[in-house]
């Protein structure tokens, strides 16, 4: 849950010099896409088909009519990850990027600099997941008793997200996390909250020695350093829907940024310019071919911090172009499609990690359009749907994993519309205890008679839309009951 007054921060995006206004953030965060569908929870309770949870109906029905469970109900482009990042300033490569020089021969590691801005402009947290606000004056004493002035290690937490207008994944830091040299763990002493950082302060401090980098602000979002990604997390609803099984619009752009970022630090290391090998490159994270100009071409690696293959992409002219395949940290290919111009484009392929495939839809430079289809893992339909310019069209099914069917109708741009059917199954220890009573149905005026003897409650829901500033992208989407059960 986004817990800051997001409304007068100024937004850092860590991929490029620009940044967002609050609104084009909060436009993109899948906390405020739910937060009409919360209140439409609320109001299920509020009507006599949720007294029917007294007499044991299932408990996740609510869930499941609702759309937690399922990807119709949400639009693509608030897909987002969060990710910790390791930087360790101690290796060859970051070594030119720790100690920042400034007029009159100054020079301030990274780590002072963060404190400075942090001392005037921010606050500090402890823990890993920032549970408890640290007061400066704790804060200090805290960091000269870490040493951590000296560190070599820092934590970036950022938010990565698609964004329309740019038509690409981009991200922003959330937090920055000090910890000593002698950790022995990715364990967090203190963090620095980037949330209300403002852009003309950080744009102040303005080191001399770093190439192509005017200030701190574009240090931290041209990546001049490499990092170890050892922790991400996915969206809020897609972890409680488990929908990354399904489908991972993300991962290719993700990866594709990884290796634009990591290419780019390797360009910029003095310690390394003049050892490239002859129209080849490998590092820990990279493995690919150059040509005389020291483009990228051919087909390129990008590993994670254990050096396990975790995407290939195919360049042509320095841009990822033609096939790509992303990996399961097994080894066994999670996705595979084609890029256009950096996009993907055709038919993508998803798989789980035993190398079965669970899906496939349909790009248009970037973005969905055509089918789509999932599967179960043993290869029964998951659900089917259609996509045009990214959004949700036309009919809709989906299905349990045994085949029965769950849900059917019709969606308008990206939402439930109209009328649709729904069919909730009963747990074992509720339908017995149905079969075994008399005149169930007269427990509520919704209930047909012996409508639930075959343990499935059918019935049906209206979508309604409606235009209003305080819904998401300013349209409500209102479910009724609109049958009785049967």
């Amino acid at each position: 849950m986004i817990k800051k007054n997001l409304i007068f921060a100024i937004l850092l995006c860590t991929l490029g010099s620009t940044y967002l206004t609050a609104q084009e953030y909060l436009d993109h965060m899948s906390d405020v896409t739910w937060t009409f569908y919360n209140r439409n929870i609320q109001s299920f309770n509020n009507q006599q088909l949720g007294e029917s949870l007294k007499y044991g109906l299932d408990n996740d029905y609510v869930d499941n009519l609702i759309s937690e469970d399922h990807p119709m109900y949400h639009q693509v482009s608030s897909f987002y990850k969060e990710t910790y990042s390791l930087i360790d300033f101690n290796k060859t490569i970051n070594k030119p990027y720790y100690k920042l020089d400034f007029d009159k021969d100054q020079s301030l590691t990274i780590q002072e600099v963060l404190i400075y801005l942090a001392e005037k402009y921010s606050a500090f947290f402890e823990g890993p997941e920032q549970y408890g606000y640290v007061s400066k004056e704790d804060a200090m004493k805290r960091i000269e008793e870490f040493e951590l002035k000296t560190s070599h290690k820092l934590i970036l937490k950022e938010r990565w997200y698609f964004h329309n207008n740019r038509g690409k994944i981009v991200s922003r830091i959330m937090d920055i996390g000090l910890i000593p040299d002698n950790s022995k763990s990715n364990t967090v002493a203190l963090w620095i909250d980037f949330s209300y950082m403002k852009l003309d302060n950080m744009e102040r401090i303005q080191p001399n020695n770093i190439e192509g980098i005017v200030n701190i602000t574009e240090y931290l979002g041209q990546q001049t350093f490499t990092r170890d990604f050892y922790k991400v997390n996915y969206s809020t609803y897609e972890d409680q829907k488990k929908l990354y099984k399904y489908t991972t619009q993300v991962d290719a752009y993700f990866w594709k940024y990884e290796l634009d970022n990591q290419f780019r630090a390797y360009k910029l290391d003095k310690s390394i310019k003049k050892k490239w090998k002859k129209n080849r490159v490998k590092t820990d994270e990279l493995f690919g071919y150059v040509n005389e100009n020291k483009e990228r071409i051919g087909k390129w690696e990008v590993r994670n911090f254990e050096g396990k293959k975790m995407a290939q992409f195919s360049i042509s002219e320095d841009k990822a172009e033609g096939p790509y395949e992303l990996y399961h940290s097994n080894g066994k290919v999670k996705e595979m499609g084609t890029l256009l111009q950096g996009r993907k484009n055709d038919t993508v392929f998803t798989f789980n990690n035993s190398g079965n495939r669970l899906g496939w839809q349909v790009y248009k430079l970037g973005l969905l359009e055509g089918n789509t289809k999932f599967y179960y893992q043993n290869g029964n339909l998951h659900s089917e749907c259609q996509f045009k310019n990214d959004s949700l069209v036309g009919k809709f099914n989906s299905f349990y994993a045994d085949g029965a069917p769950y849900s059917s109708g019709e969606c308008r741009r990206g939402y439930f519309y109209g009328t649709w059917t729904i069919n909730v199954k009963l747990n074992e220890v509720m339908c017995g205890y149905l079969q075994d009573e008399n005149n169930y149905s007269q427990l509520s005026s919704f209930f047909e008679m012996n409508a639930l003897d075959d343990c499935v409650a059918s019935f049906d829901m209206y979508f309604k839309h409606k235009i209003d500033r305080g819904c998401y992208r300013g349209i409500c989407v209102i479910p009724e009951f609109n049958s009785l059960i049967r």
